[in-house]
């Protein structure tokens, strides 16, 4: 399968890129097509639609051409006084021509405190009208973020142990929706859904 994680913190090498990585790991070591994309790389702060900023950024053009090749999404984000990151709604809301409709999605908080339930419903809530993006019912929160996930390869305590089982398991949830939503995305209302929102 084909899998884009999306590292939706605004700042280089966060603690939510750690956390993409330690993904990333998992997803290519069962020899899945990933691709990661760093969004405090790109610059969205044009607000157009990605598709009338093709000819101006290769590197947005690069994104929506990797977004319809992906067949699961991966969402890492950190909270922000209750909200998710100004980066990823952009994001969300140039991302609407398909790219991710009918698309299974993870989302993922970190904190480095014991927030990050906001964000998760922020997005829920406000950001699958236009993109079609089907956020699958588990989501997680990675609390205290700065203490997990430093060795890929062995945790360093239960906490860490359990995080690392929690994303496994999430990332099985999340290929099985994958593989079910292909279906939708090969029925004639895909395009009728589409046209929808345009």
């Amino acid at each position: 399968m084909n899998y884009s994680i999306i590292c939706g913190s605004p700042r280089k090498n966060s603690e939510s890129m750690k956390v993409c990585k330690y993904i990333e790991a998992i997803l290519t070591h069962k020899r899945h097509e990933v691709s990661l994309i760093d969004l405090s790389s790109i610059d969205l702060s044009q607000k157009k639609h990605i598709e009338q900023q093709l000819h101006e950024q290769p590197d947005v053009k690069g994104i929506s051409n990797i977004l319809k090749m992906s067949t699961c999404l991966v969402l890492i984000f950190p909270e922000y006084n209750g909200m998710a990151p100004t980066v990823v709604k952009d994001f969300l809301s140039f991302s609407t021509s398909g790219e991710i409709a009918h698309k299974p999605a993870l989302l993922i908080s970190v904190s480095s405190g014991l927030g990050g339930c906001y964000s998760l419903a922020e997005l829920r809530m406000n950001s699958h009208q236009n993109t079609l993006i089907c956020y699958i019912p588990n989501q997680l929160t990675i609390r205290k973020v700065g203490s997990v996930l430093n060795d890929f390869n062995e945790a360093s305590s239960k906490e860490d142990l359990e995080t690392r089982n929690k994303i496994k398991s999430n990332l099985v949830i999340l290929e099985e929706y994958g593989k079910a939503l292909a279906t939708m995305r090969e029925s004639s209302i895909n395009s009728i859904l589409l046209s929808s929102i345009k």
